[in-house]
């Protein structure tokens, strides 16, 4: 079974993600709106595959931070905001990125999990 976490502070984005998910019996999915929540899951649900946002509602860049904490951990994560900068920047850095209004990608990412 598959734990998947989903970081974003926008609910319809979190909606969506989820809707996409449905079709997976083996998977877990939880999901966070901001830092600290996200930090206590992660320890909490111990997640395969973190899908995290660039903003939560902080102005920016936590989800930087949540890729710093996680580095080294074997919990992969995959940046998935709408700002092609911050997606740039995830990229020089081995990270993933994917424009979270690219349903048909995030799917692909979702299924392949």
């Amino acid at each position: 079974m598959k734990k998947i976490l989903f970081i974003d502070d926008q609910a319809e984005i979190l909606e969506l993600l989820s809707e996409l998910l449905s079709a997976g019996p083996n998977v877990v999915f939880s999901e966070c709106h901001d830092f600290e929540s996200a930090m206590k899951a992660i320890q909490k649900e111990k997640p395969d595959i973190v899908f995290t946002d660039h903003s939560l509602s902080g102005g920016g860049g936590e989800g930087l931070k949540i890729v710093e904490t996680l580095s080294g951990s074997g919990i992969k994560v995959i940046s998935i905001t709408s700002d092609e900068n911050a997606g740039a920047a995830y990229e020089l850095i081995g990270v993933k990125h994917v424009n979270k209004q690219d349903t048909d990608e995030l799917k692909k990412i979702i299924d392949m999990v």
